[in-house]
């Protein structure tokens, strides 16, 4: 017997000319075992069926627009989620090749059961949790532990290796908070329109100036003036969004190996926020050289580009691709990888027939996890009915020696129902010469969370640029002596009228700037003590002057006034 290592090789390589022959049938794992996996999904929509409409449909009411091309689904609205439906198909469609490919391995142990189910229980705490405070994106989160948690549970470490990445793909589905969302977007909008102006100003040579989120070019030979509004959706977090989606598959399946697939999945945030400084800085030149007319929403140029980016996006994603391979190559190291999804590879061919002897327990654990989601929402929607903020607030206002009248700006009901409290209070105080106004709103609710909400999510729904932000301190008197109150700050822009707005969080007798403290400490109180009193408090005064500095000092200067006054009453008149 020829026992030299090149025999030994082609032994070996024998063995694997005819996989297809070692390849269990495709109906591997039997009828039984596929009606057990379609009665675990559907558990998994009864219990999440809520989060689904939430996530998906509530938020993104594009989806039920049939009449609408799909086109416009996807771009309509504000909506940074709308491809969040489309994840679930493309997680099945990986899972389906996965599983033409290896089928269904299985390597039970002891620690993959104990971490099974001790991350199937957590998981459900979570998702029940979540459930019972009205957070929907933890209970999206929650989904995936659950998944998880069972792949873990039927197949041990291998199974969960075989199917992790349809499983961690469902991420891209679930939205992050609204409030996240928001500062995120302000962060983007501002990277990008201050990149673009260097580029327009310096690069270009086009005169033009940036302020908040307005820019101002040159007026035309007419001397009319030209200004463009960096809206939200160019500050580049709705492709940021969606490319991550699409980054995430593409470093799955590009040529690349190793981990110059992390290096893809990296580049797509730079990718995506530049792509959009190429767009306002494009838009600016052509107000410049064409006019607004052509730059302006509605425009070809203005339109066109919001695909442009997408597609410069791809390219430069196909081009990072080739110079990695390409630099490989260059310095004789093996960068590519063919191979669609190539670490399958190395995972042995199962038949998943073992898997049918834990498909009944975890079935009555689903049921068990499904039928307490169906429980804890079927519980009716408790509406605060309290009537403290009508109470909390004067009716006349003396700032700087100037007296202030009031009256009550009247709310649509759905923003109570939305709310879940019908203790709002919007109360606007203006001085005898109508020259000034401040204005007060109040939303306090006793026994549910959701009617306490950041703000700017609303300011910018309302068509509100936020062009500065951070916070303001106030020293009052009579809230427990000498306190100093921690405000958030926003200057917001609508056209040309500017608005400074201060607004602080109340959790039992304590305030904060911070949505994220406030929420955590209300809900940590309802589920101990059963109290879950909280209110959002905000002040708006509009800066009297465009371009001045000098005006917004001054309103800065009127709300603090207005706070020191009306907070200590709002104090007394909020339990």
């Amino acid at each position: 017997v020829d026992s030299s290592p090149s025999t030994a090789s082609a032994k070996r390589g024998a063995k694997r000319v005819k996989p297809s022959a070692a390849r269990p049938d495709r109906t591997r794992l039997g009828r039984w075992g596929m009606v057990g996996l379609l009665a675990i999904a559907g558990l998994v929509y009864a219990g999440w069926r809520t989060t689904f409409y939430e996530m998906w449909l509530r938020w993104f009411p594009g989806w039920l627009k049939y009449h609408w091309p799909l086109g416009e689904r996807f771009t309509e609205g504000n909506s940074y989620y709308t491809h969040g439906p489309l994840v679930p198909v493309v997680c099945l469609l990986i899972a389906i090749v996965i599983y033409r490919r290896v089928g269904m391995p299985v390597q039970r142990s002891r620690s993959a059961s104990i971490i099974g189910w001790s991350g199937l229980f957590l998981s459900a705490v979570l998702h029940w949790l979540s459930l019972y405070a009205q957070v929907k994106f933890a209970s999206g989160f929650a989904l995936i532990g659950v998944l998880g948690s069972l792949t873990l549970i039927w197949g041990g470490w291998l199974l969960l290796r075989t199917y992790w990445l349809p499983i961690a793909f469902l991420a891209f589905m679930v939205p992050l908070p609204m409030n996240w969302i928001a500062d995120l977007n302000f962060q983007l909008k501002f990277i990008a329109s201050r990149a673009a102006m260097f580029l327009t100003t310096d690069v270009f040579g086009v005169p033009a100036v940036l302020d908040g989120s307005f820019v101002y070019l040159a007026p035309a030979p007419d001397g009319s003036s030209k200004t463009l509004v960096v809206e939200d959706v160019c500050s580049g977090l709705r492709s940021l969004i969606a490319l991550m989606f699409f980054a995430t598959l593409f470093a799955m399946v590009c040529r690349v190996r190793g981990p110059w697939r992390l290096v893809m999945l990296i580049a797509a945030a730079p990718v995506a926020v530049g792509c959009n400084i190429i767009r306002i800085t494009t838009l600016n030149v052509v107000a410049h050289h064409w006019g607004i007319e052509h730059a302006g929403p509605g425009a070809p140029a203005h339109d066109l580009s919001g695909l442009i980016v997408f597609a410069l996006a791809l390219v430069m994603m196909f081009g990072i691709e080739a110079v990695v391979i390409h630099t490989g190559k260059w310095l004789k190291r093996n960068w590519s990888d063919p191979r669609l999804l190539g670490f399958l590879a190395d995972i042995p061919l199962g038949d998943g027939s073992s898997i049918m002897r834990r498909l009944p327990v975890t079935l009555l654990a689903m049921v068990l996890i499904s039928g307490t989601s169906i429980y804890l929402v079927s519980r009716p929607i408790t509406r605060n009915m309290t009537g403290f903020s009508s109470e909390a607030l004067p009716e006349t206002l003396v700032l700087k020696d100037t007296a202030y009248s009031s009256y009550d700006i009247e709310l649509e009901d759905r923003i109570s129902a939305i709310l879940q409290t019908d203790d709002i209070l919007y109360r606007r105080y203006i001085d005898e010469f109508k020259r000034s106004s401040v204005d007060t709103l109040i939303v306090f609710s006793a026994n549910v969370r959701n009617g306490v909400h950041p703000p700017q999510v609303c300011l910018q729904g309302g068509g509100q640029f936020i062009t500065e932000r951070g916070e303001m301190v106030v020293p009052v008197e009579g809230i427990d002596g000498s306190t100093e109150l921690r405000f958030m700050e926003l200057i917001t822009q609508y056209g040309k009228d500017r608005t400074c707005h201060l607004f602080i969080y109340k959790y039992g007798d304590r305030y904060t700037p911070s949505f994220l403290e406030q929420q955590l400490r209300v809900f940590v109180s309802g589920l101990f003590t059963g109290d879950s009193t909280g209110a959002l408090i905000r002040f708006s005064t509009p800066v009297e002057g465009v371009e001045d500095d000098q005006a917004i000092d001054e309103a800065r200067e009127r709300i603090g006034n207005a706070v020191r006054q009306l907070m200590p009453a709002i104090h007394q008149g909020l339990p």
